[in-house]
């Protein structure tokens, strides 16, 4: 008799765990199914700015301002398209870049101005996006003195017209010393 009571004592322990595995795998099922849902889309395409011909490998990339290690980022395809899928819900920038090409943030009117943030809802799709890449420029040439003889080691800083406090100033870009 102890051994038969000891025998459905361990069947009801058992049937108990079985019962409580099978419940919290089904009622984590249908959450994942919801997170899945919940997750948002993004997607576009990227051309040349010049004559709008598809961008092949660019790098489009989702950073969200509150977790700089995590960012979701897509090439373009051959007809210059990205799609980034599976993306939470949060706030983020968008950057495209490509070498040979100025980088282009969502938001921006142009390379001087800062890109713009937006917020993506639980499920939603932000789609037809198109980026219009600038060719990236190169400055060259020779410096003389007034000889007319070349300077070695001339130090060239590139600058750009900018405002800071309201007043026009000039802003190194970028400089380098040249031989």
């Amino acid at each position: 008799m102890r051994v038969l009571r000891a025998f459905a004592g361990g069947l009801m322990l058992c049937i108990s765990q079985v019962t409580a595995l099978w419940f919290a795998q089904t009622a984590t099922a249908p959450k994942d199914a919801k997170e899945k849902e919940a997750t948002c889309r993004v997607s576009g395409m990227v051309v040349r700015l010049a004559d709008g011909i598809p961008l092949k490998g660019a790098t489009v990339r989702l950073e969200n301002g509150e977790d700089h290690e995590h960012t979701i980022a897509s090439k373009t395809s051959g007809d210059g398209r990205f799609e980034l899928r599976n993306v939470p819900a949060g706030r983020y920038k968008l950057v495209v870049s490509r070498s040979g090409y100025v980088e282009t943030e969502y938001g921006q009117k142009k390379p001087s101005d800062p890109g713009a943030a937006f917020t993506l809802s639980p499920g939603q799709t932000k789609t037809d996006l198109i980026f219009k890449l600038i060719p990236a420029a190169v400055i060259a040439g020779r410096v003389f003195n007034e000889d007319g003889e070349p300077v070695p080691n001339a130090s060239v800083i590139a600058s750009r017209e900018a405002y800071q406090e309201g007043r026009k100033t000039m802003t190194p870009v970028t400089q380098g010393n040249y031989r």
